[in-house]
């Protein structure tokens, strides 16, 4: 943003365009740092090697009011749709649903909130993908109930080599939470890591979700695998390792092509029902979004006013949205982390954020501090 006024042979069309992706970029990575660590520094200029031990941490509300001002500087210059050539690219409804997600975190402007995912409802660009169970094929990557995605690509053909490094263009998410040493149909084997919990496969009883978001690892016909540390016997199915995604070069492991749908169309209509119940806005508006959710798959539709509302919206974020990474943010913003994460050792004013990495406290010397009890 300091060196694109003077790139030569630019239209002016560029400069705003790619300003406003640069903008909606910083805001999306400082709001997954405030949600993380609440205090972080805000850096917004290139650093002289001396700034680097004179930036302090700024306050989660320092950091919000960036990402604020970033995304409203970058709607008006974001095209409403991308073509096929440039998917992955930010759109006004992107960065829109964005901000929504953030003043609902905050927990303010609950009213702005509302109105932005109305602009996107209303936009027309976006739409329930009709069948759950094909959101997350690779078919569907880019469908249309993505507001914005992650493109992988399991073209790099990297290895162990650049483990760790950043390289590379794979998504190793899904090894990590796929079954280790699976042996059957289908399914690729992973690393076993974040096992679903059986707390979460009962609350999913009688949705019809659940067979499209759960493994069940054992009842799998001709399928093996050898249970990791805190297995289940239940894995995340969304992302899962799959034999047809198998990378054909590099190590497979580093080179899955799954992209991660970071907003999803449902999350939209979810944040507007939302805002607009803690809002004062029509009851009956947010309960027909949240419905709309349900039709997809075929769950009776909500009554609910009042608290209830609020409760039953929750809900359907917890089963619409399940091992999307979503649901320890909600708990946190909703004052309900300490009631629902207690047995899990959450303790109130400390495990909202995690601790800053002492090397980066280390190398800051002494100008950055640790978060609150830690």
């Amino acid at each position: 943003m300091e060196k694109i006024d003077g790139v030569p042979g630019t239209t002016n069309e560029f400069v705003q365009r790619t300003t406003a992706e640069a903008k909606f970029l910083r805001a999306f990575y400082y709001m997954d740092l405030l949600r993380l660590f609440g205090s972080v520094p805000l850096i917004t200029k290139t650093l002289s090697p001396q700034e680097y031990y004179e930036i302090t941490m700024a306050t989660p509300e320092e950091i919000f009011a960036q990402v604020e001002a970033d995304l409203l500087a970058a709607i008006p210059n974001l095209p409403l749709e991308v073509g096929a050539s440039e998917k992955g690219r930010a759109t006004q409804g992107a960065a829109k649903a964005l901000l929504a997600r953030g003043y609902l975190y905050m927990n303010t402007n609950m009213a702005d909130a509302a109105q932005l995912c109305e602009e996107v409802i209303q936009s027309g660009v976006f739409t329930l993908t009709p069948n759950f169970a094909d959101i997350f094929t690779r078919a569907n990557e880019h469908g249309p109930e993505s507001v914005f995605e992650i493109a992988y690509s399991e073209n790099s053909t990297v290895g162990w080599e650049v483990f760790g490094s950043g390289y590379g263009e794979g998504n190793v998410g899904v090894q990590m939470c796929g079954m280790r040493d699976y042996s059957g149909p289908e399914y690729s084997t992973g690393w076993g890591f974040a096992p679903i919990s059986q707390e979460l496969y009962d609350a999913m009883a009688g949705d019809t979700r659940r067979a499209h978001t759960i493994i069940v690892g054992d009842s799998i016909a001709g399928g093996t695998y050898t249970p990791g540390y805190q297995n289940t016997g239940y894995f995340v199915k969304k992302y899962a390792p799959r034999q047809s995604g198998l990378s054909a070069d590099g190590e497979p492991a580093l080179n899955w092509g799954n992209n991660v749908r970071v907003i999803r169309y449902s999350d939209v209509l979810l944040m507007a029902a939302e805002a607009l119940a803690r809002s004062g806005g029509s009851e009956a508006t947010a309960r027909g979004y949240v419905n709309q959710v349900r039709q997809r798959v075929s769950m009776q539709p909500i009554q609910e006013s009042g608290s209830a509302l609020l409760e039953a919206i929750a809900h359907e974020r917890r089963m619409e949205l399940a091992t999307e990474g979503h649901r320890f943010f909600d708990l946190v913003r909703t004052g309900k982390a300490s009631e629902v994460l207690s047995a899990k050792g959450f303790v109130a004013n400390k495990h909202e954020w995690l601790p800053v990495p002492q090397t980066e406290l280390d190398a800051a010397q002494g100008a950055l501090t640790q978060n609150p009890n830690y």
